[in-house]
């Protein structure tokens, strides 16, 4: 229990840390993302073994939204990030996104699916730049 706590913090940071940054649009540089990155990053591992335990359908979507937050925090590092480092984040973002898919592949269209494919159409974005 206390380790779902601990992602639900983590998930929560991490959906702050989106809020503030999209409020600036001044991303900096990649160390000023890293609370957005490390919570999000947590929360991640947290909700995996969660849904890996117990396959629930909350579970799965503070998976989704962690992931979907991870997504957003790696997307904003590319854009600040150079060469094959900003690569390697869309790259995450990629994946973070497919992985949210995944999960919801037999499920109606949500509002945690639309956030996450908007992340990845953006992220998409930010490569043909």
């Amino acid at each position: 229990a206390e380790r779902l706590e601990v992602g639900r913090i983590c998930s929560m940071l991490a959906e702050n840390e989106v809020r503030y940054w999209d409020s600036l649009r001044n991303w900096g540089s990649v160390g000023a993302l890293s609370e957005l990155l490390e919570s999000a990053k947590t929360a991640v591992q947290v909700f995996k073994d969660v849904v890996q335990s117990v396959d629930r359908i909350w579970a799965r979507m503070e998976y989704a939204q962690a992931l979907t937050r991870w997504a957003n925090g790696c997307f904003k590092a590319a854009c600040v990030a150079g060469g094959e480092e900003s690569a390697e984040f869309l790259a995450k973002a990629d994946e973070a996104v497919e992985s949210v898919q995944v999960l919801f592949a037999r499920s109606p269209p949500s509002r945690v699916l639309g956030r996450a494919l908007l992340v990845g159409g953006v992220a998409k974005l930010v490569r043909g730049h």
